[in-house]
């Protein structure tokens, strides 16, 4: 969470309303902030909700597809992932290289949110 905001506060902030030309530079880190797709949003707002924290994002990346917006949670997700919105792809990584756990893909718009870490056998 930013300093001095509450969750309710942060999500307002994180997922505004949804425009793929919305963006906002982080002058501090030059980071690339944007607002993070409504299928992808709802999940993030409800991670949030419930305790979860945005470790990273949502930022333009451009992985894995041109104008991809990516997120991260601290931890893995908590919601049903059979509960997912339908344009909405969910995989578990076990490849360290990444270092997440739960990968949530939004296939109409490209955009992705992770959470977690990966977890070792």
């Amino acid at each position: 969470m930013r300093s001095g905001q509450s969750p309710a506060n942060e999500v307002d902030t994180l997922i505004g309303e949804y425009s793929p030309g919305r963006k906002r530079i982080d002058t501090m880190t030059k980071k690339n902030e944007v607002a993070i797709c409504p299928e992808l949003a709802a999940i993030l707002a409800s991670e949030i909700a419930s305790g979860n924290r945005l470790k990273d994002g949502p930022n333009r990346t451009d992985w894995p597809a041109a104008d991809s917006v990516f997120a991260a949670l601290e931890f893995d997700l908590r919601a049903d992932a059979s509960r997912l919105p339908k344009p909405v792809r969910h995989s578990i990584c076990r490849d360290p290289h990444y270092g997440w756990h739960d990968e949530c893909y939004c296939t109409i718009h490209r955009h992705v949110l992770v959470a977690g870490a990966t977890h070792h056998p």
